[in-house]
């Protein structure tokens, strides 16, 4: 049976985030969020404002869904 070597392509992402509005979370804060950080409270904090915030909900479902595809994880920030 051949070897099926599996080559890992660069990442290239199909839409860039919006630029966030000045009352918008930043890009490390939703980096932050997406690698786990924060209290029990504080995530749910954040998950809240998402809920309220379009704009913030879109540009964190873009970066979670760019590094889930970089690392071939789910996009929900679980890893699993």
């Amino acid at each position: 049976m051949p070897t099926v070597v599996k080559q890992r392509l660069p990442l290239i992402v199909m839409r860039s985030p919006p630029a966030p509005q000045p009352d918008e979370l930043s890009e490390e804060t939703l980096l932050a969020y997406l690698e786990g950080d924060g209290t029990p409270e504080e995530r749910a904090g954040f998950e809240a404002y998402l809920d309220r915030h379009p704009l913030s909900k879109a540009r964190f479902e873009i970066l979670s869904a760019a590094l889930a595809e970089e690392d071939g994880t789910s996009s929900d920030g679980s890893g699993s």
